[in-house]
């Protein structure tokens, strides 16, 4: 009776984990494909624009967020949810820091997603006592993702 209640533990734990990872994993996947398409984006049509956070609602209203990640638009799942363009940044061809979006910038775009806030995270974060580190560094540290393209 006791070595089967601590192998349905175990084999409980173990489930559990795998899909907390699944998730993870999932969302990791999604931050990093919408800061491809955030960046695309800007660099097609953000020529002459202001290249810093003034730029990120052009890009919230235009680029659809992950399915995965929120349902209902950016604007849904901006603040609460955690999802956010934490940087954008363009750097001429010569290497310096330029404050406007120009043909042959490199631009970059940083996007960040913290999964407590977003509710992906189901499991505790001490169990029995124990504190799991593996899911309370996802609850204090968000996922984040920088991509950088060439402005057309």
């Amino acid at each position: 009776m006791v070595e089967t209640a601590i192998a349905i533990a175990v084999v409980l734990l173990i489930l559990f984990g795998g899909l907390q990872l699944a998730l993870i994993f999932n969302a990791a996947l999604a931050v990093s494909e919408y800061s491809y398409v955030a960046a695309r984006y800007a660099a097609v049509h953000g020529t002459g624009s202001n290249c810093d956070t003034s730029y990120n609602s052009t890009i919230e209203a235009n680029v659809p967020t992950p399915p995965t990640i929120c349902t209902s638009g950016f604007d849904g799942c901006s603040g609460g949810s955690g999802l956010s363009i934490s940087n954008i940044a363009c750097t001429t061809s010569t290497g310096s820091s330029d404050s406007t979006i120009n043909s042959g910038d490199q631009l970059t775009v940083t996007i960040s997603y913290n999964l407590y806030k977003g509710n992906k995270l189901f499991l505790p974060t001490d169990f029995l006592g124990y504190s799991l580190p593996f899911i309370s560094t996802f609850k204090t540290t968000p996922i984040s993702n920088s991509t950088s393209v060439m402005v057309e």
